[in-house]
């Protein structure tokens, strides 16, 4: 059986747009083993990640370089890798993935009530981490005098 170790650069905080690259190392082994990996989402589909081409074979070591561009969608799944040899129990590695992505839209409204208080409301699309909601409202007068929420 090969001795297989298995890397995942910056796995746990991406940003998107970024590039998730993982490695997976085998040391011998009779037959030769495989490697393959893929991404998936609690609801999407498992997909195969690129293999990047950089199948290393050297003294009886097998490595290969897999990677895909980050997307915000991808938050919260996780990337499995494989290593497949004939007549031997598949060794499976897998890791979490957590994508930081900024809110894609902010809207607000206020409506003055009873001539004197203020409702205010702000909401925010999804964002990882989740938004922080700030407000500072400027009172109009010559002093500056300033109210934050």
């Amino acid at each position: 059986e090969a001795k297989t170790q298995w890397t995942a650069t910056r796995l746990q905080l991406l940003r998107e747009g970024e590039h998730l690259s993982v490695s997976v190392k085998s040391l011998g082994g009779n037959p030769e083993p495989s490697h393959r990996c893929w991404r998936q989402t609690g609801d999407g589909p498992v997909v195969s990640l690129h293999n990047r081409v950089k199948q290393v074979k050297e003294a009886n070591q097998l490595e290969t370089s897999f990677g895909t561009k980050v997307e915000k969608w991808m938050n919260g799944g996780h990337v499995v890798c494989r290593v497949k040899q004939d007549g031997l129990r598949d060794r499976v590695f897998r890791k979490n993935i957590s994508v930081i992505f900024p809110s894609n839209w902010i809207s607000w409204s206020g409506q003055l009530v009873n001539g004197s208080d203020l409702n205010l409301t702000v909401e925010t699309g999804e964002g990882n981490p989740k938004p922080v909601l700030k407000c500072t409202l400027n009172s109009g007068r010559s002093d500056g005098e300033r109210l934050t929420v």
